[in-house]
């Protein structure tokens, strides 16, 4: 009897829950569900984070891929970055990544990539897995079709793919010091590795798992409440920058080397766009629409196409591959999170390339992290949630945009975007609850502050209004 999912969620690329809530069996029919899809006798990649359950669901994972006649080749514990740049430059037809990602470590997932892309699944493609899921019509091989399992070495395959990319002599001559917190995640198989090629002198925190609940030695997401450790290191060893991963590597920190401040997540990503603008032609640059307006202003200078599309990477990497059959080059990223993806070495976002480019860019320019940043247009970015009522979003939406349509021009791409030459905010719904998200830009840091209380303000108003009689 198929399992029901009411408190699984259903992404824009796969499927994730908290532990008891996503169950093995679960795993293992969407497994199976996926390699139906997918078609005996090819081959899918796996790869899996450090999770407790991760290991679980591996074998879950293994068994229903074999079940329906898919051969299986195992990375093991790998960054997703790394799963993709596999997918991309050997003979896959599917890739499966077991992961929570950022989320917290009783939470864990499992992501599909598609053969034909070599990126995350679209949503069109994720029903057609649900679909079969749900009717459980799987194509269960026979004896002699079974599917066959094998170790597959990928790690030194991507750690010399983006060595390949890098000017390692000029990080080499510079001896960086650095402080590296991987949170015990799939970072630390790569990116000390990355480092001790580069001839840095690295010290790791936070490597290590804990015996007991809680596993991890840190919260996993990085961001600057859970980064004191680092921002201390890196104070202490009088470092010459600090990284921080999530669990899966597809995230990257940057901690500066006068005070240990967490950099926004925009900034690391910048700095990586700002260099290739300026040393390619013909570029066309694709972000979400929560990412600050300075890659709106990069573009300009250097005379780039600029693009932004839904929050998920999935939706970069899609249009990423759109113009990639029309130019070569092309960059893209989530600024909100801080994930760099360069199609041409790795359409997927990737937090090791982002270190080795952020020290290839320090060294070239012979500049600090914080020198960098400095170089960079300036914003004050401010970030809030809040709960409402069903039925309230929409009236939350008229109000605002009766209030700011005169001053900010309005899309729709995702959520509602109000924007003018000075300042934007954004307007998201949570699909998986009641909550709404406000991103707010502008020039001036005062001018965060007030819009951002103006509009929580109104939306107080708005949810606070008892229901219109019909």
């Amino acid at each position: 009897m198929i399992q029901k999912m009411s408190n699984v969620i259903i992404t824009s690329l796969g499927i994730r829950g908290r532990t008891g809530e996503l169950t093995p069996n679960m795993v293992l029919k969407f497994a199976e569900a996926f390699g139906t899809l997918v078609g005996t006798g090819n081959n899918i990649l796996i790869a899996r984070d450090t999770r407790i359950t991760s290991r679980m669901f591996r074998n879950e994972v293994i068994n229903g891929l074999i079940s329906v006649g898919v051969n299986v080749y195992n990375l093991g514990v790998a960054p997703s970055p790394c799963l993709l740049y596999n997918m991309q430059n050997w003979d896959f037809s599917g890739g499966i990544m077991i992961t929570g990602s950022h989320l917290a470590e009783n939470w864990n997932g499992i992501k599909f990539i598609d053969g034909d892309t070599k990126t995350y699944i679209t949503t069109k493609y994720l029903k057609k897995v649900k679909a079969i899921y749900e009717s459980q019509k799987f194509a269960f091989a026979d004896y002699n079709n079974m599917g066959n399992f094998y170790r597959y070495d990928g790690l030194n395959n991507y750690i010399h793919g983006i060595l390949d990319r890098i000017n390692i002599p000029i990080i080499k001559r510079k001896k960086f010091k650095i402080v590296l917190d991987p949170v015990a995640g799939c970072g630390l198989a790569v990116t000390p590795q990355l480092f001790i090629r580069m001839r840095c002198k690295t010290q790791i925190i936070n490597d290590s798992m804990n015996s007991s609940i809680p596993y991890f030695p840190r919260k996993i997401e990085p961001t600057p409440e859970n980064l004191g450790a680092l921002s201390k290191a890196v104070v202490k060893s009088k470092a010459d920058i600090g990284f921080a991963h999530d669990l899966d590597a597809d995230r990257v920190a940057i901690a500066e080397n006068e005070t240990g401040k967490i950099f926004p997540e925009d900034l690391g990503l910048a700095i990586i766009v700002k260099d290739y603008l300026e040393n390619h032609e013909n570029c066309t640059l694709v972000v979400n629409v929560a990412s600050s307006k300075i890659f709106h202003d990069l573009a300009k200078k250097f005379h780039a196409d600029y693009e932004e599309v839904k929050v998920g990477e999935v939706y970069v990497a899609t249009r990423l591959n759109e113009i990639l059959k029309m130019k070569q080059n092309i960059i893209g990223g989530e600024g909100s999170c801080g994930g760099i993806m360069i199609p041409a070495f790795n359409n997927a976002r990737d937090g090791p390339l982002a270190c080795a480019k952020i020290l290839e860019i320090m060294a070239k320019n012979d500049m600090t992290i914080s020198e960098l940043v400095k170089k960079l247009p300036k914003y004050y970015f401010t970030k809030e949630k809040i709960r409402y009522p069903n039925g309230k979003y929409k009236n939350i939406i008229e109000a605002l945009e009766e209030k700011y349509s005169k001053n900010y021009e309005i899309n729709s791409i995702d959520g509602v975007k109000f924007s003018n030459k000075s300042s934007w905010f954004l307007v998201r719904a949570s699909g998986t609850e009641p909550i709404m998200r406000i991103f707010i830009e502008t020039e001036k840091e005062s001018k965060s502050k007030k819009l951002a209380n103006e509009i929580m303000e109104l939306i107080n108003e708005i949810i606070s209004e008892p229901p219109k009689k019909d």
